[in-house]
């Protein structure tokens, strides 16, 4: 199978997720087209704009959104405002996009990858370490900060019941604080397709 990476825009990224063929997992939305446009936006990086796209005959089998500069290569996005980065890819193609990305990215004189923000789930820990070591190249992995999730509860008077009295109060005192920061305004979205389009 012959494989092929187009330079995308924003624009042709958000046709990509609005298409039901495409089977691309958007794994966070800090790899959204519209969240990665408004940052390359706001923040204006210094580098050159890399939203490779990689393409086999059936169609687009991954993206990778990236920041070049200086021959070192880094996932779009900062860690000031962005809490987890990614590559966007068809379940199932990880292995093809990341030997055709690496391809690419040689070809273009990159000798680093920076990889920072990235889930324990990620394409790159669970695909591309593994791809890179096998070619050879060095490959670092430590751990940067530490995370906490938690399950949150069907109701916002659940959540706030699990906070300590303290916590609650805190908060309870912060909400009634926030119109003084501006006009705030906030919608709830219950339905599947509802969120999607939000």
């Amino acid at each position: 199978m012959s494989y092929t990476v187009t330079q995308e825009s924003f624009e042709s990224l958000a046709s990509y997720q609005d298409n039901p063929e495409c089977r691309l997992e958007w794994s966070s939305v800090f790899v959204l087209p519209v969240w990665l446009k408004v940052w390359w936006q706001e923040f204006k990086p210094e580098g050159e704009l890399f939203l490779g796209a990689v393409r086999n005959d059936k169609g687009i089998i991954g993206i990778a959104p990236l920041l070049i500069k200086e021959g070192r290569a880094s996932l779009l996005g900062s860690t000031d405002v962005c809490d987890y980065f990614d590559f966007v890819i068809t379940p199932g193609a990880e292995r093809d996009f990341f030997d055709v990305l690496l391809d690419e990215l040689r070809q273009k004189d990159i000798t680093h990858l920076d990889m920072k923000s990235l889930r324990p789930d990620s394409s790159v820990l669970t695909w591309l370490v593994d791809i890179a070591r096998n070619r050879g190249y060095d490959v670092i992995c430590q751990p940067e900060d530490v995370t906490v999730e938690l399950d949150l509860p069907s109701t916002w008077e659940e959540y706030l019941a699990i906070l300590a009295k303290k916590q609650r109060h805190e908060v309870r005192r912060k909400l009634r604080r926030l119109p003084e920061a501006g006009k705030v305004d906030f919608h709830i979205v219950e339905d599947s397709a509802g969120i999607q389009k939000a």
